[in-house]
């Protein structure tokens, strides 16, 4: 199925509002780490992970650990969330040595910084979350 974004976006919130509810997702070794809503992690052999965390200077910054994983799904949409700040993210995983592509969507009232990235396996990406300078 060939859907334009915002539509795969609201398909796959709706899927991941459902899930909200557990530590996990369908997938093995996908889903919140520890339980906690501030990492996302995924792979059976390796794992990789995003994380929301407090960053100097700005509100936050969103962490990219990227590896070659297996077992996880190809696309991923959650929410990670700390001190009150949540933030929608999106990972198209590469496949094989393809770079994965991670997109973050601020809350209102905050911008991120860049909002998508690029990030080869084994290497680290960072997004930062900036409050919006509003006129």
């Amino acid at each position: 199925m060939n859907l334009p974004f915002p539509a795969r976006k609201a398909a796959a919130l709706a899927a991941v509002a459902f899930t909200l509810g557990s530590a996990t997702s369908g997938r093995a070794g996908e889903g919140y780490a520890l339980g906690a809503r501030d990492c996302w992690s995924w792979g059976t052999t390796t794992s990789a992970f995003v994380a929301l965390r407090p960053a100097q200077g700005h509100p936050a910054d969103v962490v990219f650990i990227n590896r070659l994983t297996h077992g996880n799904s190809i696309d991923m949409i959650f929410v990670l969330e700390i001190d009150g700040l949540s933030v929608d993210v999106e990972v198209n995983n590469g496949v094989g040595e393809q770079p994965d592509i991670i997109t973050v969507t601020a809350p209102p009232g905050f911008i991120a910084v860049p909002s998508t990235i690029e990030v080869r396996e084994g290497e680290t990406g960072r997004i930062q979350i900036h409050q919006a300078l509003l006129s």
